[in-house]
């Protein structure tokens, strides 16, 4: 196969910490197995790598092509929670305890709801809320507007008595507990570390300020860590991600290379150009030059909506139509 002048400096570039800003349809995903096979033929370890990805079915996706092309096996492919999880159970800091299910979230967050005297048909803005808070301390940024500052804390702390009392933590302790191990047990960090001593980061744009203090822990010793994203793709600031993270990453890293993957492999001129100029009129964004490989044409339809579920139903009815049109 054969790679454009960016993929090949991201394939090629081994050591050291490196962002890579990816636009859509860039190839990141097959550059970056493509870089770790690299990495592997110039003689690291694959026991030595580590590859964080965003979900678990896109974890074992990455692992099975990966193994399925290249012939290897012993790179970890995970998720930073599954990472984390198992920091902790090497650390046998929280013996005893269980990851709760949504049906024991719920019940907790609908008892803590119920002693702050509230009712809310929904828990998700809640639950979010909690989330959010736990993951960056801001209490400002909440979505559940039928709770005050002072009920919401004090569901805060209801819930986090109840996970106490029932020997549960949530996906957010999971990253919360990690975190203050290696923070005080420098003789795991350096086991983890030394362990991983190449270290990848998929989607880093969606990357929390808890997330990205135990990669950062994890990468200090060594420093040879690579995170691959784009910041005009956060979609989950209701968790505490925030692509000011991957903003900074060049500030906290300040001998990091910075590489540009701007080619679009997947859609035709007459989409990206518009789609360029709109999201360029974010003025809080890494500059990028995002061009097609391919010549062709296309239509663009716009229409507003007052509401979510109105844009939601638009689109359900619009992609219906269309599958129904090709059928026939």
């Amino acid at each position: 196969m054969k790679y454009n002048k960016e993929q090949e400096e991201a394939i090629n570039t081994i050591y050291g910490a490196l962002l890579i800003v990816s636009c859509p349809g860039s190839g990141k995903t097959t550059t970056m197995l493509r870089r770790i096979q690299n990495m592997i033929e110039k003689g690291v370890s694959p026991s030595n790598i580590l590859m964080v990805t965003f979900t678990e079915a896109a974890a074992r996706e990455m692992r099975e092509r990966f193994e399925k092309q290249s012939g290897q096996t012993g790179v970890l492919f995970c998720t930073l929670h599954s990472l984390c999880l198992r920091i902790i159970n090497i650390s046998g800091k929280r013996k005893g305890c269980h990851i709760q299910d949504t049906q024991e979230t719920n019940e907790f967050v609908r008892n803590a709801v119920r002693n702050a005297g509230l009712y809310l048909e929904d828990l998700k803005n809640i639950k979010n809320d909690i989330s959010r808070f736990k993951n960056t301390g801001d209490k400002t940024k909440r979505t559940e507007a039928n709770a005050t500052e002072q009920q919401f804390m004090s569901i805060v702390k209801y819930y986090e008595d109840e996970k106490d009392e029932h020997l549960a933590l949530d996906f957010d302790d999971l990253l919360i507990v990690a975190r203050e191990i290696l923070e005080n047990d420098k003789g795991l960090l350096n086991r983890f570390s030394d362990q991983y001593k190449y270290i990848i980061c998929d989607e880093y744009q969606d990357t929390n300020p808890i997330q990205k203090d135990v990669l950062y822990l994890l990468a200090n010793k060594h420093g040879n860590l690579c995170v691959v994203g784009d910041d005009d793709q956060s979609i989950y600031g209701f968790r505490g991600a925030t692509p000011d993270l991957m903003l900074s990453f060049p500030h906290d890293f300040p001998n990091c290379k910075v590489i540009r993957m701007g080619t679009n492999y997947r859609s035709l001129p007459s989409i990206i150009s518009p789609s360029g100029k709109m999201i360029g009129l974010n003025q809080k964004r890494f500059d990028k030059k995002i061009e097609a490989s391919r010549d062709g044409d296309g239509e663009i339809h716009f229409d507003s909506y007052k509401t979510r579920e109105e844009e939601m139903d638009a689109l359900s009815e619009y992609f219906l139509d269309n599958i129904n049109k090709h059928e026939d």
